[in-house]
């Protein structure tokens, strides 16, 4: 399962919804949610350093918020 998001300025803090919902049998739900983040391309030494907070469980969805980052970056988050 693979979204794209739109861009985020890097002064910006922005909620990014992952929606599992195609890939969740009726009835299952989500219990843990892991977020993490790799560099596609650009430098950023920390590319971590992005997620803001913990991940949010909401029904099929799961929310992490983003923030800051290095102009020019492509983050790949998963």
């Amino acid at each position: 399962m693979a979204s794209k998001f739109s861009d985020k300025y890097t002064t910006e803090t922005e909620p990014f919804v992952f929606d599992f919902s195609p890939v969740l049998a009726s009835g299952e739900t989500i219990s843990t949610a892991d977020a993490s983040v790799s560099l596609v391309s650009g430098v950023d030494p920390t590319p971590s350093g992005i997620l803001s907070g913990t991940e949010t469980i909401s029904g099929s969805t799961v929310t992490q918020k983003i923030t800051g980052g290095v102009d020019k970056c492509v983050y790949r988050l998963q």
